[in-house]
């Protein structure tokens, strides 16, 4: 037993990274050190081309660049055969990782759950404390949209605050629709009411005018009847006065008072008198009443005219 612990011991055994970084310093070693790059680069440092026209010079310092240009070419090589193989490694090291980590993930992953759904728990219990104040202020909204208690849970204060003001500004818009139609349909009402009432105030003036107009015939009708009787009255009386001689003036006697009858008096009148009474009669056919328009008046008007004619007519039958 104490074997295998000292097994496990030993393959558990991790190296830090200190001695690995150590270990890798090591074998990255390069065979061009530092002292040896700078003896090569003093072989030509105090080099300069005098002629530009000799080509040993210029051949020299081809040699030069071409013999230190191939030293940093094996540095290259070298340090490319390096990050290869730490390429590699990386890899390696990478799959490693994720071979590790994949053990212990799930676990994390459910105990994160787990606390996630402790601090919900926690928090719902607080949030269960101001539901009621939470409802509250939702039903002053009175806008008629129904939600859970676990919807309103499972909100934290931003987004409950987010909630309530999106639910706050959707009921205003509705009121404000509201009103407007409301105003619309009570604008609609008043102009139908105000048709109608016009509508009905000209049914009523033209009924009126109906009357007038009617009233107004019959007056014209009466008058040209007086007009037509005024005309051959006149058509008679000048016949009569061109056919009849005029009597002497004659001195008239003093008349007895005597008492009669109306009819007596009427009946036993001069031609004089008679005339007159019969021009009198002619006089009050010419009667012309003023223009009325209104129903009494007309009325009265028309009642006038019937009582005037039939004066006149009572004159001249009597007087026949």
């Amino acid at each position: 037993m104490a074997k295998e612990t000292k097994i496990k011991t030993t393959e558990l055994k991790v190296i830090s990274l200190e001695d690995v970084e150590k270990q890798v310093s090591g074998a990255t070693k390069f065979e061009q050190t530092i002292e040896y790059l700078k003896e090569e680069v003093l072989k030509s440092k105090d080099f300069v081309i005098k002629d530009f026209n000799d080509p040993v010079q210029i051949e020299q310092c081809k040699r030069f660049r071409i013999d230190l240009r191939k030293v940093e070419i094996d540095i290259e090589k070298r340090g490319k055969s390096y990050r290869d193989i730490f390429t590699k490694v990386n890899k390696q090291i990478l799959d490693k990782e994720k071979e590790l980590t994949k053990i212990t993930s799930p676990e994390i992953e459910r105990l994160e759950k787990e606390e996630e759904a402790a601090t919900i728990a926690l928090q719902r219990q607080e949030r269960q404390e101001r539901l009621p104040a939470r409802k509250e202020r939702l039903d002053v909204l009175n806008d008629g949209v129904e939600v859970s208690d676990d919807i309103l849970l499972d909100m934290d204060g931003t987004q409950f605050e987010a909630y309530i003001n999106q639910r706050t500004q959707a009921k205003l818009e509705n009121d404000r629709l509201v009103a407007e139609q409301k105003q619309k349909q009570a604008e609609n009402e008043l102009a139908e009411q105000k048709r109608l009432i016009e509508q009905e105030a000209e049914a009523k003036r033209q009924e009126e005018q109906a009357k007038i107009d009617k009233a107004n015939a019959e007056i014209l009708a009466e008058r040209k009847k007086l007009d037509d009787k005024r005309v051959e009255f006149e058509r008679q009386k000048q016949a009569a006065l061109k056919d009849k001689p005029t009597p002497p003036v004659v001195e008239k006697p003093e008349e007895p008072q005597i008492n009669v009858s109306e009819n007596s008096i009427v009946n036993e009148a001069g031609p004089s008198d008679r005339r007159k009474m019969l021009d009198f009669a002619m006089m009050i056919e010419s009667i012309v009443l003023p223009d009325v328009y209104s129903e009494k008046e007309i009325k009265v008007a028309r009642i006038v005219t019937g009582l005037l004619i039939k004066v006149s007519n009572y004159i001249k039958d009597n007087l026949k």
